[in-house]
């Protein structure tokens, strides 16, 4: 059974997204009435509350009320947040130093967006979304557009840097993933093809691979060099969305529209095993970090890795007769 932690931080709002900040004990909420709420997560008290932008001039919300699947992201340097919603046709910036924009809005051209991801180096900031095909990168400092714009057949999905921060491998309503420079423009790899949409694709942290879901029931692994895929490809379920990778390379962890949170074993260059978290798993997860991590204070410290790890060898003790496929 989940142990609940204290009480619930009420908000004022309802919580649409949520990410911890990549160092420190704190955590950005995104609310329905797009504001940014700041959260200790060690005192469970409201340090800040960013209020949705507005055009004081003109008297009027830079986000629209009905705004949608509201999401936001840190840069890996903790020192921005982006925000956006997947019917507003613009992203922005907040320094949270200084608690104000870095910059008026950026649009994407009148489109939805889609997708914002920082760079490594948090300097960049790449967009996809609308009908108009294109992955744009933005400057995450001053707002300027990049003059390289990365071309797609069909309206795209995700966009992620590469370790190094050079390559961005994007995914696309017409069955691709394709890797690019984006300092140059160049299309490296023009075809990591599945049989339908392509809905999230990540680089490996060695960068060596290319880790692609779509809506065909399929996970693929690709040479980030050749483009020549790794191993067979593995079945996951046709309603996946999004994919990360440990940070050992060895798993792939699958979300999106799932009662269960599933695990590959990707096995680079061999075949995968498919591994479903099921709720009660999922009980079983909670409790164990609840009882050994979270009452101790460490809980944000645990990486993807040792989620896996802690909850294999506890359903072993429990004589569950998993072996993680191994």
């Amino acid at each position: 059974q989940a142990v609940e932690q204290g009480q619930p931080i009420l908000l004022g709002s309802e919580p649409r997204w949520v990410e911890h900040h990549p160092a420190r004990d704190q955590a950005a909420v995104c609310t329905a009435q797009m504001d940014v709420v700041l959260i200790n997560t060690v005192t469970r008290q409201i340090e800040t509350v960013l209020k949705r932008p507005r055009d004081e001039e003109n008297g009027f919300d830079l986000f629209p009320r009905h705004a949608e699947n509201q999401q936001l992201a840190w840069s890996p340097d903790g020192e921005s947040i982006v925000v956006w919603s997947d019917n507003n046709p613009g992203v922005y910036v907040w320094d949270i130093a200084r608690r104000q924009l870095r910059f008026p809005r950026i649009d994407n051209n009148g489109w939805p967006v889609v997708c914002a991801e920082f760079s490594p180096d948090s300097s960049q900031l790449v967009i996809t979304g609308g009908r108009n095909c294109v992955v744009r990168v933005v400057d995450a400092v001053t707002g300027e557009l990049s003059n390289k714009t990365l071309f797609h057949t069909a309206p795209t999905y995700t966009a992620r840097f590469s370790r190094e921060g050079d390559r961005i491998v994007t995914t696309c309503r017409d069955g691709k993933a394709r890797v690019f420079d984006w300092r140059t423009g160049a299309c490296l790899l023009n075809d990591l093809h599945h049989d339908a949409d392509v809905v999230d694709a990540v680089f490996t942290p060695d960068s060596r691979h290319v880790v692609s879901i779509a809506l065909d029931g399929k996970l693929k692994v690709w040479d980030a060099d050749d483009g020549l895929i790794a191993g067979r490809p593995i079945a996951i379920p046709r309603n996946a969305r999004t994919v990360q990778v440990t940070a050992n390379g060895r798993y792939a962890v699958i979300g999106g529209d799932l009662e269960a949170i599933s695990v590959v074993d990707l096995k680079l260059g061999g075949d995968g095993t498919d591994q479903s978290f099921t709720i009660e798993k999922m009980q079983t997860i909670s409790q164990l970090l609840s009882n050994q991590r979270i009452r101790a204070g460490r809980a944000n410290k645990i990486a993807t890795d040792q989620w896996f790890e802690l909850w294999q060898s506890s359903t072993e003790a429990r004589g569950s007769g998993y072996r993680g496929g191994r």
